[in-house]
């Protein structure tokens, strides 16, 4: 009996490095018969503490490299729960081959079971599902634990053993950057020296960006936090979880990535500013370089359809179990996972300054240990999903307009003109009206924006513009008075940041480039050096001039029979005329 003890020792030492779970780490540096918790945000974490084995211990080992024995080892539960627990490690899929020689109705031999688990990886699935196993075996035979507690007092652990502590609770009142819970954590304790467990927990980050478009010149910037679009164009959005650094200690891991169309800085939050289209794109980028490429998986068929949700203001996509799809055994640097989708900027966006802004957040499963299961009254609490959101992240889109006032030369307003708006694109649109200037290889097409035709307006508005290259043409004057011959061409210029801390509209130019600035139509109300010639306001994000209309004929001023020389011949006959009737006087004067 004395050799058996020994060589179930010698195994037992070995389940030491073996089954010891990665998220915690126990030293020898405690108090004596106690085992405290440090490491960021130990102090609001509690813990049960299970007794697998009773033993005598010549070291602790918890993660360490060479293991620690625990000698003369002994059940430390009735034979009813072992032979529980080897029923449930043979039915179990990554343990069931290991434990198929075990008898399903007699209490296994504590040399022959800890020769099995002593032949388990450090951090291996195995040794996960060996420990998962043995607190849900414990819990479901009522075996209670040997201590509990945690915080900063720790937990008083008085013999040595073998012993499995999983995480059942944090303080969330007192831990507002509560990050998860830690995995089951397997190893030999000795209560002469006590030990020190440092908890290693992490959450995954969480950010929503879009990408600018210049469609004059077909720039797309990188994903960023601020862009400006037309009304009706199809803005292009990024929502992001980087996976926690603990990811691969997950048995089971949901994500439900949360979006909002709703303008959520205006007050308006009833009104949506952004239509959904269409998800693009859902992947996991394993690599974290922010594109699918090599390597990276495609999940989009999966839950594009029936695991995602859109409402008149909200958009959400869950992935119930990405360990499905991604179970690395360890976590790559920044592997993510990424929804990217489109939607429309709409008719009820604001314009200007105070912006359009939308959220988005992620809820994540924080506890290591839950198995997958919806979260049921009767599961017990360390085998629960304990899901938690991330802070929001918010993006703002811009639009601006430009507004045209028809004006005669004196200031005094005009009604009857018409105007279209057209708008310089790098790559044709598909939707849109084509407008060509010139013939033909000097022809440039333009894309019709907007077209007034209302008579009564002598203010012109043409709402929900981006940033590019525009063409104003006058399609018909007010009445007896001349038509533009020309278009006027200018340009709306605007910068806004994209520090997320400060996200705002810095900048709105237009400049009158060329047109009907030389044919003496329009009047450019800031005159500069700088060729800056229409003025703006930021906050109304308007750009705006006056067009004026002469009235009359156009009429020549030099060469052939021009005004000139018929304000001369009228000249002329009026001096004939005088003379004529000088001559007329005199000659009555002489007659009588």
């Amino acid at each position: 009996m004395k050799n058996t003890r020994k060589f179930a020792a010698m195994i037992a030492a070995l389940t030491l490095s073996a089954c010891s779970i990665a998220p915690m780490a126990m030293t020898a540096s405690a108090a004596e018969n106690k085992i405290t918790f440090t490491g960021e945000q130990a102090g609001t974490h509690s813990y049960s503490v299970y007794k697998i084995f009773d033993g005598v211990a010549s070291d602790n080992g918890m993660n360490t490299a060479t293991g620690a024995e625990l000698n003369n080892l002994e059940w430390s539960v009735n034979e009813d729960v072992q032979k529980a627990l080897v029923v449930a490690l043979k039915a179990n899929d990554t343990l069931k081959t290991d434990f198929a020689s075990f008898s399903d109705t007699e209490a296994p031999s504590v040399a022959d079971f800890a020769a099995v688990v002593g032949d388990f990886e450090a951090n291996s699935a195995k040794a996960k599902a060996f420990a998962e196993t043995v607190v849900k075996v414990f819990n479901e035979n009522n075996v209670n634990a040997t201590a509990t507690g945690g915080g900063e007092e720790g937990i008083t652990l008085n013999s040595d053993g073998y012993y499995v502590i999983a995480e059942t609770g944090v303080d969330m009142e007192e831990n507002d950057e509560y990050t998860g819970m830690t995995a089951y954590l397997l190893g030999v304790y000795d209560a002469s020296a006590g030990a020190a467990v440092t908890v290693k927990s992490s959450a995954p980050s969480f950010q929503k960006k879009l990408r600018d478009t210049n469609d004059t010149t077909g720039e797309t910037t990188g994903w960023q936090d601020s862009a400006d679009y037309d009304i009706g164009d199809d803005v292009p959005f990024q929502l992001k979880a980087t996976l926690p650094s603990t990811y691969a200690d997950y048995k089971a891991y949901k994500l439900t990535f949360h979006d909002n169309f709703r303008n959520v800085n205006s007050g308006e939050e009833s009104v949506e500013v952004f239509t959904f289209k269409q998800i693009d794109k859902i992947y996991v980028d394993a690599n974290g370089n922010g594109k699918f490429d090599d390597g990276d998986v495609d999940v989009t068929a999966k839950y594009s359809k029936s695991d995602s949700s859109v409402t008149d203001y909200d958009f959400d996509v869950t992935i119930n179990n990405l360990k499905n799809d991604y179970a690395p055994e360890t976590t790559p640097a920044d592997a993510a996972v990424i929804v990217e989708y489109s939607a429309t900027l709409n008719v009820n966006a604001v314009i200007g300054s105070a912006g359009n802004w939308n959220d988005a957040y992620l809820s994540y499963t924080t506890n290591p240990n839950w198995n997958g299961t919806p979260d049921e009254e009767d599961t017990p609490d360390e085998e629960k999903e304990h899901p938690k959101d991330s802070p929001v992240d918010t993006t703002v889109v811009f639009t601006y307009q430009t507004v045209i006032n028809k004006v005669n030369p004196q200031g005094t307003s005009l009604k009857g003109a018409n105007f279209t708006l057209a708008k310089r694109y790098a790559v044709a649109p598909e939707d849109k009206e084509e407008f060509v200037v010139g013939e033909g290889e000097s022809a440039v097409t333009y894309y019709v924006v907007s077209k007034i035709t209302d008579i009564d307006k002598d203010s012109f508005e043409f709402k929900g513009l981006d940033d590019g290259d525009y063409i104003l043409v006058e399609t018909k004057a007010p009445d007896n008075y001349k038509i533009a011959t020309k278009p006027v061409y200018f340009t709306i210029s605007a910068e806004h940041t994209n520090d997320p801390e400060i996200l705002k509209l810095t900048s709105l130019t237009g400049a009158a480039t060329e047109g009907a600035l030389d044919d003496g139509f329009i009047n450019l109300q800031a005159d500069d050096d700088d060729g800056n010639r229409m003025t703006s306001d930021i906050k109304e994000g308007k750009i705006e001039a006056n067009f004026i209309n002469t009235s009359g004929a156009e009429l020549p001023s030099t060469g052939g029979m021009g005004t000139k020389l018929f304000y001369l011949g009228g000249g002329a006959m009026v001096a004939v005329a005088g003379v004529f009737l000088i001559t007329k006087k005199r000659m009555g004067r002489s007659e009588n």
